[in-house]
Parts: structure tokens; C-alpha cells; sequence
């Protein structure tokens, strides 16, 4: 009969204790300045997608690439100055490498089209 009792009693503090511990909230200490530095990115966002839309709050590398590869197909002087910007400020090497691409591109077509107005 003890033992039916102590088994019972067991199973009750076992369960109120998995519920402490799932449903309890979660306080953590906040992380000290030198763990905040390692943990948080420190690049800063750049400013050149801002000229396309001054309403775009976050970008991501994928995004740029994207917006460098419709800024390609415009080419025009406006869109070659973002890319010269997105070359010279993008923190994402993968950006700039899409960027100068895109670059070296419209000089291609540039050369093409004053080749074909010369002829």
C-alpha cells in the first residue's frame, strides 16, 4: 500500500515538474557586450537598394543579386552608377562579384551599340 502511495506521489511531482520546466518562461541573463559582438553582425546594411526604393528596410544578399541582375537588364547610366555603388559599398562579396559582372556586361553592350551606330 506504501509503495502504491509512493509511486503515485512520484508520478505527481514528476508531472508538475515537466510542467514547471515546459511552461515556465524562459529568462535569459542578456549576453555581455564582448558575446554581443560575436554574435551580431556588424555589417551595416548598405545604402545603394535604398535608391531603387527608399521604403526597403532590410535586404538581403539574395534580394541584391537580384535587384543587381534587373538593374543589368536596364542598362542605363542611372543603373550603372548603382552598380558602381553596390561594388564599392556591398559588404557581401557575392554581391559585389554579381555587381562588377554586371558591370563588365554593360560594357560589353555599351561597345556593341556604339560599334553598330558607328558602322
Amino acid at each position: 500500500m506504501v509503495s502504491a502511495h509512493l509511486a503515485t506521489l512520484l508520478a505527481l511531482i514528476g508531472t508538475a515538474l515537466a510542467a514547471v520546466a515546459i511552461f515556465a518562461p524562459h529568462r535569459l541573463p542578456a549576453p555581455s557586450p564582448a558575446v554581443s559582438a560575436l554574435l551580431l553582425p556588424t555589417a551595416a546594411e548598405p545604402a545603394w537598394p535604398r535608391c531603387i526604393d527608399p521604403g526597403i528596410e532590410a535586404c538581403d544578399a539574395t534580394a541584391r543579386i537580384d535587384l543587381i541582375a534587373g538593374l543589368a537588364a536596364l542598362a542605363t547610366p542611372w543603373a550603372s552608377a548603382l552598380l558602381r555603388q553596390a561594388v564599392a559599398e556591398d559588404p557581401d562579396a557575392r554581391v559585389r562579384a554579381a555587381a562588377a559582372a554586371a558591370l563588365a556586361l554593360d560594357g560589353n553592350i555599351a561597345r556593341e551599340g556604339s560599334a553598330a551606330f558607328a558602322m
